[in-house]
């Protein structure tokens, strides 16, 4: 239809930022909406994926399934995903691989053909796993037991912190989706989320503690055969210990969030799964402990003594925290298992 100027009247769709049209193929006997979201904070996959389903079950027909063409945010693709999680009832702290998950499921990405995230996922495209955090267990342990001297117990210390997040993420889960805990479902989902994240930077650092102290063998080999390559070294040697120590010192402070979110899922988290929320406290004081010795043994290779003493002084209140937080916890623990198995009998 044209108006008054002659030029087409143009009638404004239902989303923002989204361009789209649509045809019957007759050769498939179907419809196919195509369409550019040009920004999904605007106006997200899933609110227009939903719009189309709904206007085709009006129509007497139904969505078959979605693609994306070319690549797509990783953001976008997130949204999408806690979206349909908390649709359904289910919690989002959760790996940001299930979260992906869901929103393939939901979208019907894979209906039309097979959608692989690590090739359709932009961000995905420049990730780089750790070596070692992406190693199989047997792997990683046999690195560990050779001779060389990384990894050594910082990252195994950092591993043992992502295996309490872990643990904990699993607890808030199972509390999320047990029977009778509704109330509890807004702090088990932020538990999750947090343990999430927690697990991401810890998992991190196990790769960053042995790169550390790879800079710290490659800056003692270097030159000294004059006080210039000497101090040149000196220097070197100063900054690459330093470096060695801020990795540890940063899994400490990570053990107090994580220890916080022990003590909620002890407190709070599903019964049955009371022996995986001790767990993830114990190691999290194992973690803590490792990490401070770390700290230590780096400090001793720093000239730098007003750095040494204030890394010392605040690895010493971390620890003190962590180890205080852990036993309370550990009390509680034994508390709840000793007084269950005592109504049992």
């Amino acid at each position: 239809m044209l108006g008054p100027d002659g030029e087409p009247l143009r009638q404004p769709g239902l989303f923002k930022e989204c361009k789209a049209t649509g045809w019957f193929i007759a050769e498939y006997g179907c419809a196919q909406v195509t369409m550019n979201l040009t920004d999904y904070e605007v106006t997200p996959m899933h609110v227009v994926f939903d719009a189309v389903t709904k206007l085709a079950a009006e129509r007497g027909a139904r969505v078959t399934g979605s693609e994306i063409v070319g690549l797509v945010p990783k953001a976008a693709i997130v949204q999408a995903g806690t979206y349909y999680l908390k649709k359904q009832g289910c919690t989002t702290g959760v790996s940001e691989k299930e979260i992906v998950a869901a929103a393939v499921r939901s979208l019907g990405l894979s209906d039309v053909a097979r959608f692989e995230p690590h090739k359709k996922i932009i961000e995905y495209q420049f990730e780089r796993s750790g070596k070692l955090a992406s190693m199989s267990c047997h792997d990683f342990a046999a690195e560990l037991a050779s001779s060389s001297p990384a990894p050594g117990g910082g990252s195994v210390a950092a591993l043992s912190g992502a295996l309490a997040a872990a643990l904990c993420s699993m607890v808030a889960a199972l509390t999320f989706e047990k029977k009778g805990t509704e109330a509890l479902r807004p702090e088990m989902a932020e538990v999750g989320g947090r343990a999430q994240a927690l697990l991401g930077e810890l998992l991190a650092a196990i790769d960053a503690d042995s790169e550390a102290f790879e800079r710290v063998l490659a800056a003692m080999r270097l030159p000294k055969a004059t006080a210039e390559e000497q101090a040149a070294r000196g220097r070197a040697v100063d900054v690459a210990n330093q470096g060695a120590t801020e990795i540890p010192l940063s899994v400490l402070a990570r053990t107090l969030p994580v220890l916080e979110l022990c003590r909620a899922v002890v407190e709070r988290g599903n019964p049955a799964s009371l022996s995986d929320a001790a767990v993830a406290g114990f190691v999290a004081q194992a973690c803590a402990l490792g990490a401070f010795c770390n700290v230590l043994i780096n400090l001793q290779g720093i000239a730098d003594e007003g750095y040494a003493e204030r890394t010392r002084q605040q690895a010493e209140q971390w620890l003190s925290q962590a180890l205080a937080a852990g036993q309370a916890q550990q009390a509680m623990v034994l508390e709840k298992l000793r007084g269950a198995l005592a109504r049992e009998q």
